[in-house]
């Protein structure tokens, strides 16, 4: 299995119960998959606002592996710090 890092995400997220799968190759192709269907869409799809895009894939894909939906989204989508 390729995607090293991947892979120590997911084993992390495996390890702390959040992640309950029963494959972690099948995990793997499944994140690698969406992460390369969004690329093609971002290409097919010129109008598509990609951050956001972006961002509501950084949310589901969690959500695919069982993360609790509350959990996810205060992960992924914390407020962005005042730059200002």
């Amino acid at each position: 299995m390729r995607a090293p890092r991947a892979v120590r995400d997911l084993e992390a997220g495996v390890a702390s119960g959040r992640f309950p799968v029963a494959d972690r190759t099948v995990a793997v192709a499944a994140l690698g998959g969406s992460l390369l269907a969004l690329i093609e869409l971002r290409f097919t799809e010129p109008d598509l606002d990609g951050e956001e895009a972006a961002s509501n894939l950084a949310e589901m894909l969690p959500r695919m592996l069982g993360a609790a939906p509350d959990e996810v989204h205060d992960v992924t989508r914390p407020p962005l710090p005042d730059l200002g």
